[in-house]
């Protein structure tokens, strides 16, 4: 089976749906209190990166989404599962509150101040 090959694909979206089902398991039993947060430090690029045909499927062509990631970022001390849900949740609320003149969805990483700041703006 080749690794351009149909089967082959659905062997990975298959692997996919495993892995989410796997880590929502693991998150109903941290809900519940069976279980302790996996903190570790993360790459939030990284992570983006490898989440980017996800967050793209939540927008099912509705939207473009676009990335920019700044280099050089230090690691984020986070617990993996409940910083993917944040990112599929900020994606998907984003969706739901596109204007009709709005087609792309920004994801920017980069250094924050302490001063908090909310902006509603074009990429």
């Amino acid at each position: 089976m080749g690794s351009g090959s149909p089967a082959s694909e659905r062997i990975r979206q298959i692997e996919g749906v495993a892995e989410r089902a796997a880590e929502l398991t693991d998150r109903l039993l941290a809900f519940a209190g069976e279980d302790q947060l996996h903190v570790e430090h993360l790459d939030l690029n990284q992570l983006i990166e490898a989440m980017k045909p996800e967050l793209e499927a939540i927008l099912a062509g509705r939207a473009v989404l676009e990335l920019y990631l700044k280099d050089g970022l230090p690691q984020v001390e986070a617990d993996r599962i409940q910083l993917r849900q944040v990112l599929l949740h900020l994606v998907t609320n984003a969706l739901e509150a596109l204007e009709e003149d709005d087609s792309f969805i920004c994801l920017r990483t980069g250094r924050a101040s302490s001063t908090p700041l909310i902006s509603r703006a074009r990429c």
